[in-house]
């Protein structure tokens, strides 16, 4: 039951066709020197990719995570818990550096509320903060979380 999540998550091209440009972007360029054109094609491919798993979590009150019945966290949820991570930190750097006056305006943000109901309960597990979120955080110059701390999807309170 993990093995299709994770197989979709490698095989979608995460890797290639949006977190390279998005993490590029955002977490190795200055501002002054960012493609932003190519940093929110990234966005809408993440956007894009995001759909599916969105809908899988959105579709059922009881499904937490990804496998089998939702009830349990499993090896499926690595994967994509990772790649949210990254998209999320990636906004909410982008975010930060528009209220500082170096970026222009966020791109749309998609409505999630299944993938922000996930990305909650990934920030409620003390392994995920240590082993992932907190290194992208710090990837992306964002201050690491300590628990109970957790930050909403992409950083910000509405979209």
């Amino acid at each position: 039951q993990c093995s299709p999540w994770m197989d979709l998550a490698l095989a979608t091209g995460f890797n290639m066709m949006c977190n390279h440009h998005l993490v590029d972007q955002m977490a190795r360029t200055p501002p002054e020197a960012r493609d932003y054109k190519l940093a929110e094609e990234a966005h809408a491919v993440y956007s894009q990719k995001f759909e599916l798993f969105e809908e899988h979590l959105a579709s059922s009150s009881s499904a937490r995570w990804l496998a089998g019945d939702g009830a349990r966290f499993s090896v499926a949820d690595i994967p994509i818990g990772t790649e949210l991570s990254r998209w999320s930190c990636a906004m909410e750097r982008w975010g930060k550096d528009h209220e500082a006056g170096v970026a222009p305006a966020l791109p749309r943000l998609p409505v999630l509320p299944g993938l922000r109901a996930y990305f909650q309960a990934l920030q409620a597990r003390e392994a995920f903060l240590e082993g992932c979120f907190n290194h992208e955080r710090r990837h992306f110059s964002l201050a690491p979380l300590e628990p109970p701390a957790a930050v909403l999807l992409f950083g910000v309170k509405s979209y």
